[in-house]
């Protein structure tokens, strides 16, 4: 039962934050950075500091899971976004990282909530750990 629940916690994408509260938070700042932007015509400093919120509490709490996989070589798609956050960082289009902030952490509270629905009723954890796709499944 133990490395059930520790195969379960490695492949949480964020530490602090459950997923959907990122999503939510990152929908919620992109709409105020176009609400700032579009309609009340914000200074450019003024209507970034939504994207910069969303930078520091979604993104630092997604990109220290990936850098820790990294580091034990453990590869895969989401490091990819991982550098896309980065790079639209340092490039300072903030927008474009805060997007793909939100792709990633919508995907990871799809599938958990998926989890979740295939888990109720089941009386083993093991049996709620995601399961990987095959392909030519149809899925």
């Amino acid at each position: 039962m133990p490395e059930a629940v520790h195969a379960e916690n490695s492949d949480k994408l964020s530490v602090w934050l459950p997923p959907r509260f990122i999503a939510i938070l990152t929908s919620v700042g992109i709409a105020l950075h176009l609400i700032f932007r579009v309609l009340l015509n914000f200074s450019v400093t003024a209507r970034e500091i939504p994207l910069i919120v969303v930078l520091v509490i979604g993104g630092i709490p997604l990109i220290v899971p990936l850098v820790r996989k990294l580091f034990a070589l453990e590869f895969g798609s989401d490091h990819l976004a991982g550098i896309s956050i980065l790079t639209s960082v340092v490039l300072h289009e903030y927008l474009v990282a805060a997007i793909v902030i939100l792709m990633l952490s919508g995907g990871s509270a799809l599938d958990h909530a998926h989890v979740g629905a295939r888990c109720v009723g089941e009386a083993h954890a093991a049996n709620c750990a995601p399961q990987e796709r095959r392909s030519g499944s149809g899925h």
